[in-house]
């Protein structure tokens, strides 16, 4: 089998979501799925009318594989974070597969977060860039905003590369797809507006056979999401040890196995709908087995479900699951910012830190985000401050990044004809929750939550 390696640039913000929603935040992928690439050569074929044969070979009956697009780190496609690796919040140590002893004496936390790459005992991770912006369901008999239809999309920010495999035993077959994607731009996502595009440019990079490392060992890591089904027709997240390895007597270690799965449903761009929900095991989860085993399966095809788009692409006892502590290993931090070219470097101390930092911040805005709800329900803003003037308020926190520039937008904000609609009650409130100690540090990103939920609020009465 041979792979032709590609790369993606996102050259407009782009928005790739889990599921449908139109009334509350879209959980967005971090990766650019095999199943849109897929979807991508099936419209130019089927616009080009191009031979039956050729469009069921490629799209229908499996003999070729659309993997996933994953983040560039260092000029090699990344890996997603396994589920086993986890930190010491107190200390400079990072712990893989951790035992019970471990959370018993140890402050450690699940490290979920950012891709990887693992190269000569140096691991190197990065973060894909994003974006949010609110927006507001449409009303199509009244043609305006939809009353309580807003939401917020999370989306790709334009300018990061990704590299993704298409994997085939025809080369003739390989060649039609390149000719379909190489040096192409096209348009995916859920949204092509104005700020959402979705321009995405291929090129094709190489062509390599497929070569699979290791067929024996005790550790599978999901490198794509795994789908199974189990006997009775329906998604599990508890696949057989069977579906997973081809071996009737292999036998899974639950306990020391890290599983993460989610419901994911695809967009169909043909049938500009959605296809039906699946329950998927996430990529970077790992299997443990009880002793070593001899993989069966075809590992260079994928195992499981849907692995024409980019399902079920595994590896066996890779290297960075074979180290139980990684306070020995050089880590490099490297930004995928096509503005910023530069990588910094930065020790295990460093590193840790920067783990710890990552949880407090989503401490904090856990708690920001409490104190905003409890704020919203015990005070009363006045009913004349409509939504658009909440809005007002979010979108300014959205151009800020400091505590003296946010009195000067307030003032702006507040004043002029402006002026009967913020009552002094409510500049008074304001200045009360900007005032409490968690927020004092913080008042940009708390003012930011308030006025979404205020924005919310207002326009549900």
């Amino acid at each position: 089998m041979k792979k032709h390696i590609y790369t993606c640039t996102v050259q407009e913000n782009l928005v790739l979501i889990s599921k449908g929603k139109t009334e509350q935040n879209t959980q967005a992928l971090e990766y650019i799925p095999g199943s849109n690439i897929r979807g991508i050569v099936a419209g130019s074929l089927f616009s080009q009318n191009a031979d039956k044969n050729d469009i069921n070979n490629i799209i229908f009956n499996g003999s070729v594989l659309f993997g996933d697009a994953h983040l560039i780190i260092n000029g090699q496609r990344s890996h997603k974070i396994p589920a086993s690796y986890y930190y010491e919040k107190d200390n400079n140590t990072i712990i893989n597969f951790p035992t019970t002893d471990d959370f018993k004496s140890k402050k450690l936390k699940q490290q979920r977060a950012g891709y990887f790459i693992f190269k000569k005992g140096k691991l190197n991770i990065a973060k894909p860039n994003y974006g949010d912006s609110i927006k507001s369901s449409r009303n199509i008999e009244k043609r305006s905003s939809r009353k309580g239809g807003l939401y917020v999309y999370h989306y790709l920010k334009k300018g990061q590369s990704f590299q993704f495999e298409i994997l085939s035993d025809n080369d003739k077959l390989l060649e039609k797809v390149n000719k379909v994607l190489h040096k192409q731009t096209k348009f995916i996502g859920k949204a092509k507006g104005a700020e959402f595009g979705g321009k995405v440019k291929f090129s094709f990079s190489k062509a390599e056979d497929v070569t699979i490392i290791k067929t024996t060992g005790t550790i599978l890591y999901a490198d794509s999401n795994l789908c199974f089904l189990n006997e009775f027709g329906e998604f599990t997240a508890r696949p057989t040890a069977k579906q997973l390895t081809g071996d009737d007597n292999a036998k899974i270690d639950w306990e020391k196995s890290h599983i993460r799965f989610r419901r994911y449903m695809p967009y169909n761009q043909f049938r500009q709908n959605w296809d039906a929900e699946r329950l998927i095991i996430e990529k970077g989860s790992v299997f443990v087995f009880e002793k070593e085993v001899e993989f069966k399966n075809d590992l260079s095809k994928g195992i499981g479900c849907f692995v024409t788009e980019g399902y079920g692409r595994v590896l066996i006892n890779p290297d960075f699951l074979n180290i139980n502590s990684l306070n020995i290993v050089d880590i490099t931090e490297t930004s995928n910012d096509n503005q910023s070219h530069n990588n910094q470097k930065v020790s295990d101390k460093n590193y840790i830190k920067y783990l710890q930092q990552l949880n407090k911040e989503q401490e904090l805005s856990e708690t920001i985000q409490k104190k905003v709800n409890e704020y919203v329900e015990k005070k009363s803003f006045s009913k004349s401050i409509s939504a658009s003037q909440w809005s007002r308020v979010y979108n300014a926190t959205k151009m800020i990044t400091d505590n003296n520039s946010l009195e000067n937008i307030l003032e702006d904000i507040q004043k002029g004809k402006s002026k009967e609609i913020w009552k002094n009650k409510d500049k008074k409130l304001i200045d009360d929750f900007l005032s409490d100690e968690i927020i004092t540090n913080n008042k940009v990103f708390a003012l930011k939550l308030l006025s979404k939920k205020m924005r919310l609020e207002t326009k549900n009465k």
